[in-house]
């Protein structure tokens, strides 16, 4: 039987803000998977239009 889905801070690069995702299933991938992803982009566009006002 497969284990159920869940969401932990990534071993290696959780320091940096990464999730590791095991076994996502349509559930946790609607609710859960797709507001990370968003949020993530939303902020590297943010960081990124910071940096080239700067320049």
């Amino acid at each position: 039987m497969p284990e159920a889905a869940r969401d932990l801070t990534h071993p290696e690069y959780g320091h940096i803000f990464w999730v590791c995702v095991l076994t996502p299933g349509e559930e946790m991938f609607a609710t859960k998977v797709r507001q990370l992803l968003t949020e993530a982009h939303e902020l590297a566009v943010s960081k990124y239009k910071r940096k080239a006002a700067r320049q």
